[in-house]
């Protein structure tokens, strides 16, 4: 089972991405393409803005795990497992959902854990609600959506959802943490549920004193967190630029920005693992406008999806059988 849940997505991707090819892709027009260093180079930037990405996740992490010490390899492994367990399951559910059993292996109790998950969800979120709207402030609707109508169907009500989620979160992390309790505790009352509500109610226990802990943070915590976060998105949404550099004009780097934002909060609702297939298919077809030659275009979301999906597949293997180890001993 386990192997499907990788194997599946990997199949989607690929699967969608040879049909793609085999339907679009003109040998001719390829041959016409000059690999230059500025094809090389935009590829390595790609790989240095990811990588900028996971520091930015790590920094935010061993923020949020103090007084614990979480060391700069544990916190980046860490943010490994939970993109390996995003790349694994449907885009609506993504790798957040385990960050508490994956701390848990480096000495953080199972509140504390619950409580980061909470707050780290809750700014992911509060990026994406914020920075949204703002792209408004520089382009037209036309401009952000072009020809794909479907997007802009989508983004609507799946921003409010976002904010409404956000708000949640908030009266979660700085009003009412003793409400989530009660729900945990409600659900683990459920017959099937009841054998886990022991450590569930040792757990809420722990969340209620991490949560209280979260909310007398000093301002300058939320500062560095939110700046971490902020720094993570946009490393991951400056990828896509730097793919498209050698083809498009600087002046339109902006925009290839912001269709990335729009088009990470439209694919929260994907129902494939990872986004498999679905991703492929709206990258290549929401930057066509930008890049008119469809040879190239394949080939550019080919390299977006390998930088920014199938590598963290990779390196969660390869890191997996290790925390299973340190989880177990």
């Amino acid at each position: 089972m386990r192997i499907l849940r990788i194997a599946l997505p990997i199949v989607i991707g690929v699967g969608l991405t040879a049909i793609m090819f085999h339907k679009e892709f003109d040998a001719k027009a390829f041959a016409q393409i000059r690999f230059t260093w500025m094809n090389i180079a935009s590829a390595v930037l790609a790989i240095i803005l990811m990588f900028g990405r996971d520091l930015g996740l790590s920094w935010r992490m061993r923020l949020m795990c103090r007084p614990h010490n979480l060391s700069w390899p544990d916190a980046l492994k860490e943010n490994m497992l939970c993109e390996f367990s995003s790349a694994t399951t449907p885009s609506a559910v993504g790798g957040a959902g385990l960050i508490a059993l994956y701390l848990k292996a480096y000495g953080i109790p199972a509140g504390k854990g619950v409580a980061i998950t909470i707050t780290t969800v809750f700014l992911d979120e509060l990026f994406l609600i914020i920075a949204c709207p703002a792209m408004f402030l520089f382009f037209g609707s036309a401009e952000l959506f072009g020809k794909f109508s479907s997007v802009s169907f989508f983004f609507v009500p799946i921003y409010v959802v976002t904010a409404i989620w956000t708000g949640i979160l908030y009266i979660a992390i700085f009003k009412r943490p003793d409400l989530i309790c009660n729900i945990l505790l409600g659900i683990f009352s459920i017959r099937f549920l009841r054998r886990w509500r022991h450590k569930i109610k040792r757990s809420t226990k722990d969340l209620r004193t991490s949560a209280k802990e979260m909310k007398n943070k000093p301002a300058i915590f939320w500062t560095k967190a939110f700046l971490a976060t902020s720094i993570s998105w946009t490393c991951r949404f400056l990828v896509a630029g730097a793919l498209l550099a050698p083809f498009i004009p600087v002046g339109a780097q902006t925009l290839a920005f912001a269709r990335q934002l729009i088009m990470w909060l439209v694919m929260l609702v994907s129902p494939t693992p990872g986004g498999s297939g679905i991703s492929e298919y709206v990258f290549s077809t929401y930057y066509s406008s930008m890049v008119t030659n469809v040879s190239v275009m394949l080939m550019i979301t080919c390299l977006w999806r390998i930088i920014t999906y199938y590598a963290y597949l990779a390196g969660g293997l390869i890191i997996l059988p290790g925390w299973i180890k340190k989880f177990r001993s």
